[in-house]
């Protein structure tokens, strides 16, 4: 929800209504794909979206003549939001700045401007780097590495293939297919997920959860096999909304950039679907690291509700529409209504104290093991977590990190006492 008040921040800042503002929020907290993440165990995501979303309410404070702490605290989102799921906050980081350069098109007039903006951008900066110097490091060092060792062991390739080819063949799969886009308007169109343990629970909870029989995830070459953990629904309502925002043109350059954000990111998520494109991202820095083309659907869900809360304001500025507001919240607890409804397909909580894995259930019940659920002839069983040794000293000793680390902290420390000092307050500015 963190996520829904970040956008809610965007939108008021840009002078549009409550209605438009929690609404378009509502929309983005459920919206399928944002929310179900969590089924493929990517909790560093929810993570994320708690600061990063603030980032473009900020930008566009700061650009506007804010004070000095709406620059050091988009700095600061932006630096909290690299420490989880580093893929997609480079992705949304990327996104940020492309917004930032059109806001500052827009907003760059009247004297001093230009002082403003080089002293904002420089404390933006040192604070961006203080606090994420530790996350940065641990990605060039680490998280790159490890990726560059999944690619030499050939995971997910589908067979032996030249090893010219591996690298792209690795990163493109989960490319979506194009005719899957369907589901963004109409919800299982293939199903649920791949996930027995998901399937397992949601049989024994009584949901009529299916398996996905869709090509996502798919290795090259195969004809069959997939591999899908979370929904692709953006939500029917969000999706008319936002059709209604563009046809209607409402502050046409915001709408405009939006609309092309989305279609632009949806065209990367097609990856080896549409090659020529994805080749454009595979040859940037980084982007032979970025698996799962999929992923950019995130940003077009984020483009599709800011879009959807334009909808809502045009519909409710109509002329003669007496009880167009009321029917609008109705429309948007309606659509997120429609979208809890899928996402609850995707619920499977686990006992933090345990693991889990399937085996034969003729084995499972010999051993008199805890069943959570069963798939076909085998059960999902929860296995008891070995508990961490305690009293363990630390041996590390004041190193470089640790230095790194306790800069992060102090840096974060200043910049919340910013955020106490009231980041809500004073409307857009």
């Amino acid at each position: 929800y963190c996520a829904a008040l970040g956008l809610v921040y965007f939108l008021r800042g840009r002078g549009l209504g409550r209605l438009a503002s929690y609404g378009a929020g509502l929309l983005l907290a459920f919206s399928g794909y944002w929310l179900t993440l969590f089924s493929a165990g990517h909790l560093g995501w929810f993570q994320w979206m708690t600061y990063g979303v603030f980032a473009f309410g900020l930008a566009d404070r700061a650009l506007a003549g804010g004070r000095l702490r709406h620059w050091i605290l988009l700095g600061a989102v932006l630096a909290w939001g690299s420490f989880y799921q580093p893929d997609l906050w480079l992705l949304f980081t990327v996104f940020t700045f492309a917004y930032f350069v059109f806001a500052l098109v827009r907003e760059k007039n009247g004297d001093g401007f230009w002082r403003r903006f080089a002293s904002g951008s420089a404390a933006a900066l040192a604070v961006f780097l203080a606090i994420g110097m530790p996350s940065f490091r641990n990605a060039l060092s680490e998280d790159l590495a490890g990726r560059d060792r999944q690619i030499e062991s050939g995971q997910t390739l589908g067979g032996a293939v030249p090893a010219d080819d591996a690298r792209w063949i690795f990163v493109t799969n989960w490319s979506l297919p194009p005719a899957e886009t369907l589901e963004l308007l109409v919800p299982r169109l293939n199903g649920d997920t791949s996930c027995p343990f998901t399937l397992a629970l949601g049989r024994r909870g009584g949901r009529d959860v299916k398996p996905y029989t869709g090509a996502l995830g798919r290795p090259l070459g195969a004809k069959s096999g997939n591999w899908r953990q979370h929904s692709l629904y953006a939500g029917l309502v969000t999706c008319v909304l936002a059709a209604i925002g563009l046809a209607a043109g409402f502050r046409r350059r915001e709408v405009a950039f939006f609309a092309v954000c989305a279609f632009v990111f949806w065209l990367f998520s097609l990856g080896r679907n549409c090659e020529t494109v994805y080749r454009i991202v595979y040859a940037l820095p980084f982007g032979d690291y970025l698996r799962a083309p999929v992923k950019w659907l995130h940003l077009a869900e984020f483009c599709l509700a800011v879009l959807a809360a334009y909808g809502i304001e045009a519909a409710s500025s109509l002329k003669g529409a007496k009880f167009m507001a009321p029917a609008l919240a109705l429309a948007v607890l309606a659509g997120a209504a429609d979208l809890a409804r899928v996402d609850r397909l995707y619920c499977a909580p686990q006992d933090v104290k345990c693991e889990y894995t399937f085996v034969p259930r003729a084995q499972a019940l010999a051993a008199n093991a805890k069943i959570a659920g069963s798939v076909g002839d085998y059960a999902c069983v929860a296995v008891p977590r070995a508990r961490p040794e305690r009293g363990t000293p630390y041996a590390g000793g004041f190193t470089a990190k640790t230095a790194m680390f306790a800069l992060s902290a102090l840096a974060t420390l200043f910049a919340l006492a910013l955020a106490a000092a009231g980041l809500f307050r004073g409307g857009r500015r």
